[in-house]
């Protein structure tokens, strides 16, 4: 931190640079174990429902099979024909 005087002139203390990079490089240090856990080892599927001609389909259902667990997720498609499958966990 630096000391003024009424003089016009100022001093910095010794060592005052490099423990504010020092107080800097402890904030980063602190925030990656943050950033780190927020990845996810999961996906999501979406897509859109439609019939030979092109036309939507809505209500349709759709399953999600995980052939490794034989997990199953079911959902149904909007009006618009479009569904979405999300927090699938990592698999087959």
């Amino acid at each position: 931190m630096c000391k003024r005087f009424t003089g016009g002139g100022g001093v910095c203390e010794k060592g005052s640079a490099f423990r504010m990079l020092s107080y800097v490089l402890l904030a980063v240090l602190l925030a990656i174990p943050f950033s780190l856990h927020a990845q996810s080892y999961s996906g999501t599927i979406t897509g859109t429902v439609t019939d030979p001609s092109g036309a939507a389909v809505p209500g349709a259902t759709i399953t999600v099979i995980n052939t490794g667990t034989a997990a199953k997720v079911t959902t149904k498609s909007d009006a618009q024909g479009n569904f979405s499958v999300a927090q699938l966990p990592v698999g087959i």
